[in-house]
C-alpha cells in the first residue's frame, strides 16, 4: 500500500515538474515573437531607429512611413478579408479557377501600383533625412536580412 502512494506521488510529481518544463520552454521560445502585422512593423521601425540611431525629425519621417502603412491597411482591409474568404472558397472545389487567380494577382498588382505613391514620396524624404553612416548602416541591415532568408 505504501508503495502505491509513493509510486502515485512520484507520478504526480513527474507530472507537475514536467507540466511546468514545458509551460517554461514555451514562454521562453515565445516572449519575443511578433504574431501580427502591425507588431512586425512596429518593431521593425523600434529596431530601425535603434540600430540607425535616428534623430529626432528622422523618427517623424520615419512614423509617418509607418502611419501611411497603418492607414493604408485599414483601408484594405475588408477588401483583404473578402479575397481571403474567396480563396477558401476556391482551395475547398474540386478545382481551382486558373483565370479567377489570375484575376486576383492582377487586383493586387493594381492596387500595390494605386497605394506605392503614397510610400515612395515618404521613403525617398526619410532617405534624404540619413547621414553617410546611416545610410551604411541600412544597407548593412539589408544584407544581414537578406542572408538571414536564404534558403537552401
Amino acid at each position: 500500500m505504501k508503495n502505491r502512494i509513493r509510486c502515485r506521488n512520484q507520478f504526480k510529481s513527474l507530472a507537475i515538474l514536467t507540466l511546468i518544463c514545458a509551460v517554461g520552454i514555451g514562454i521562453a521560445g515565445c516572449h519575443d515573437r511578433v504574431h501580427g502585422t502591425m507588431e512586425r512593423i512596429d518593431t521593425f521601425t523600434d529596431k530601425l531607429s535603434r540600430e540607425l540611431n535616428l534623430n529626432d525629425d528622422q523618427k517623424i519621417k520615419l512614423d509617418a512611413i509607418k502611419a501611411e502603412i497603418r492607414k493604408t491597411r485599414s483601408l484594405l482591409a475588408d477588401q483583404r478579408s473578402k479575397r481571403f474568404n474567396e480563396l477558401l472558397i476556391q482551395v475547398r472545389s474540386d478545382q481551382m479557377d486558373s483565370k479567377w487567380i489570375k484575376q486576383q494577382v492582377e487586383a493586387h498588382t493594381e492596387t500595390v501600383l494605386l497605394y506605392s505613391d503614397r510610400f515612395i514620396g515618404l521613403i525617398v524624404e526619410f532617405h534624404k533625412s540619413l547621414r553617410p553612416e546611416q545610410k551604411e548602416a541600412l544597407a548593412s541591415l539589408m544584407r544581414r536580412h537578406k542572408e538571414k532568408m536564404k534558403t537552401e
